[in-house]
């Protein structure tokens, strides 16, 4: 093996230093001297770091048996020791299938870090149920257990799954492939409490030719409905100033509207943007 390919196999330069320690150098300054004879160099600093390498057990080395180690993977490997401990490390790459290309590498890397819990929010329903049916074809796991051990995402692909089990009607009122995990679990909510065919009825979207309204925009108005079941609202309205100063009365005994003012207002929105015209204001 060239000396610049043993720089850039940063675990084997480590393994070299090892094996001539005692015989060719005692130290990483000399071992530095002996090994930069030649081009390219090898910097003390290469060494420390190729050998911070050996304190990771042997049991996570072996995830990047295959795709072997670079500088990035060691340091992404480091930083996961330095937060969540050997010990824990060695229960994680338990569950974890050893990588075979990058994007293994990187997935197992996200893994170790616990950065899987984060990305998940940007992940879409299709795209979590898709890559669970993949492996399933593939035998990378047997059951939706496995895969969300390996893939990190704890309860989050059995949502994923219920989610994508909501009845084709409902599903069909969003665009195939837009539907995040967060919207997805909002949905299955109002499907539980109205029902499909109410949700249905309520999505009038569905009649326009050019909808430009976003999926968190849909279930306002899916969750909104209308008020015929609510008890005692009153809603005044007057005109001052140019502008309509709109007033509602809403029993509130448990503070959960008031508890929710964001969602509430987003709703208002909705609903004055469908009277308005494009270049009107809407509530703020």
């Amino acid at each position: 093996m060239d000396k610049a390919t043993l720089i850039a196999k940063p675990l084997e330069l480590a393994r070299l230093y090892d094996n001539g320690k005692g015989l060719l150098w005692h130290t990483l300054a000399e071992a530095s001297h002996v090994l930069s004879k030649t081009e390219p160099k090898v910097t003390v600093a290469q060494l420390k770091h190729a050998r911070s390498l050996l304190s990771l057990p042997p049991q996570i080395l072996a995830l990047f048996a295959k795709v072997e180690l670079n500088t990035y993977t060691r340091q992404r490997l480091l930083s996961a020791k330095a937060k969540y401990g050997v010990d824990n490390l060695i229960m994680k790459a338990a569950a974890i299938t050893p990588a075979t290309d990058d994007e293994d590498r990187r997935r197992i890397l996200r893994l170790l870090n616990d950065d899987g819990q984060h990305e998940v929010r940007r992940l879409q329903v299709q795209s979590l149920v898709a890559e669970y049916h993949a492996g399933l074809a593939s035998k990378r796991w047997k059951n939706i257990n496995q895969a969300s051990r390996q893939l990190g995402l704890r309860n989050q692909l059995y949502q994923a799954v219920a989610v994508s089990n909501l009845p084709r009607s409902v599903l069909d009122l969003f665009e195939a492939g837009t539907l995040s995990l967060s919207a997805g679990q909002k949905l299955a909510k109002l499907v539980a409490m109205y029902g499909p065919n109410t949700l249905v009825r309520r999505a009038t979207w569905t009649a326009e030719k050019d909808c430009n309204l976003s999926n968190q925009q849909k279930l306002t108005i899916l969750a909104a409905g209308n008020s015929g079941g609510w008890p005692a609202i009153t809603v005044k309205a007057r005109r001052m100033r140019k502008k309509l100063v709109v007033e509602f009365h809403c029993p509130d005994e448990t503070g959960s509207l008031a508890a929710d003012l964001d969602a509430l207002r987003l709703i208002l929105n909705v609903s004055i943007a469908t009277i308005l015209k494009p270049k009107g204001n809407v509530l703020r």
